[in-house]
């Protein structure tokens, strides 16, 4: 009887294995799109770069094209405040000329208006009531950064009618990830062009990259457990931004320090989201930038912060607070997030 008992045993065991191995191969194969690790450059508000330090702009986008195949980074992403005085034409070129590297090498960029980057005062007008559908003609952001510039960028996919929003298509293996970068004071007109978006693309895990949406925590009387919505407008888009599962990230400048966290969207999935603005930094930022990676294998978002303009500056013209890197919970960060499920999740819409 024992000796049955054990063959029993064994004959358990044996079915118990075959069973996880054809469950797993079974999983294999119901998966019809593997994705692929990706690393987006993010690019935090480069204002006092354009102004009087381009050599720091310069610094950044030239490291980009060089490690871009190393690094694996597929797309850069500008938070906005590309210049510090809307008029001022020096500045505006002098961001041409960094961006000029990233198109001469190849690699496809969104960049989004900042507050610094429309002339509302030219326009007589708040800069609070300065929406995107009531501009005057000739702002320099249409001027210097054309929806033409754009076309011939392999990952884009289109326009706003009025010029101040941007979408792209971003390979991520065998997903597609839609970058939807949006105006820093969108109009009603344009939101509703994103939802209709949105809408369009419900199957595609997407970014949204704005200038303004959530502010540091540090210094706040918020629940530090939740990421602060900067203000009432952000709060509205929040509302929108909630109803479409697919959007799985949402990244911003604006206000000077760096935080992230997660928010819970109305479907109850979470939403990464992060502010980096660096400006009121030594040397205007020091030439901060940022990494962000999309780990499957791992289940989540790695971010690292580091100045390229530091890494070539010699040891003699340093100050002691010129660090390549900056370290810290919101500078260096792994962030839990099971991508593999969200995009499948969202693939199946």
């Amino acid at each position: 009887m024992k000796s049955k008992s054990k063959k029993g045993l064994l004959a358990a065991a044996v079915l118990g294995i075959v069973c996880i191995v054809i469950a797993a191969a079974a999983a294999v194969l119901l998966r019809t799109k593997e994705p692929e690790n990706i690393t987006f450059a993010v690019l935090p508000d480069t204002q006092l770069y354009s102004e009087s330090m381009p050599q720091i702009y310069d610094a950044q986008t030239k490291w980009i094209a060089d490690n871009a195949k190393q690094e694996n980074i597929r797309f850069v992403l500008h938070v906005g405040d590309i210049v510090n005085n809307a008029f001022n034409m020096e500045h505006w070129e002098n961001s041409l000329a960094a961006m000029k590297t990233l198109e001469d090498a190849g690699i496809p960029y969104a960049v989004v208006t900042g507050n610094h980057d429309v002339d509302y005062k030219a326009a007589g007008m708040e800069m609070e009531e300065y929406y995107d559908d009531i501009r005057r003609e000739g702002e320099n952001f249409l001027v210097y950064y054309p929806e033409e510039k754009f076309q011939e960028m392999e990952t884009y996919g289109g326009h706003s009618e009025n010029g101040y929003n941007q979408y792209h298509f971003v390979k991520c293996g065998d997903y597609t990830i839609l970058v939807l970068a949006l105006d820093w004071l969108p109009s009603q007109e344009t939101l509703e062009w994103a939802r209709k978006l949105l809408a369009e693309y419900s199957n595609m895990p997407t970014i949204v990259l704005k200038h303004d949406f959530i502010k540091p925590r540090a210094g706040t009387t918020e629940d530090p457990e939740l990421p602060v919505l900067s203000c009432e407008e952000t709060e509205k888009q929040w509302e929108i931004f909630r109803e479409y599962d697919q959007i799985f990230m949402i990244l911003n400048g604006h206000y000077s320090g760096i935080d992230h966290g997660i928010l819970e969207n109305a479907h109850g999935n979470d939403v990464f989201v992060a502010v980096a603005d660096f400006q009121s930094d030594r040397r205007g930022g020091n030439g901060m930038m940022q990494l962000l990676d999309l780990n499957f294998e791992g289940g989540c978002i790695e971010v690292e912060t580091f100045s390229p303009y530091i890494m070539q500056l010699p040891e003699s013209e340093r100050h002691e607070n010129d660090v390549e890197y900056l370290e810290g919970p919101n500078a260096a960060f792994e962030q839990e997030f099971d991508l593999l499920g969200r995009f499948e999740e969202i693939g199946r819409q």
